[in-house]
């Protein structure tokens, strides 16, 4: 993972939300969907440091992301 850069496809996430207080200290960039093309390029179903976090390469490992979860208004919303 370390070799990586984490990306996020929703920028409303539970890491930003940890983060909050530092919002003075924050940037969140716009990034190409072209990132997904880069030989390489792994996605993770949820946080990739769990224990149950999924890894697939791209562009198969977005087949099973729920773009209703994902940009749902609220990350807690069931």
């Amino acid at each position: 993972m370390h070799e990586y850069a984490n990306l996020y496809i929703c920028a409303c996430n539970p890491m930003l939300y940890k983060r909050c207080g530092q919002h003075a200290t924050l940037t969140v960039l716009r990034i190409s969907t072209d990132a997904l093309d880069v030989p390489g390029a792994v996605i993770a179903d949820s946080n990739a440091s769990s224990g149950y976090a999924r890894f697939s390469p791209s562009p198969h490992g977005l087949q099973p992301v729920d773009g209703t979860l994902v940009f749902a208004e609220y990350w807690t919303h069931p």
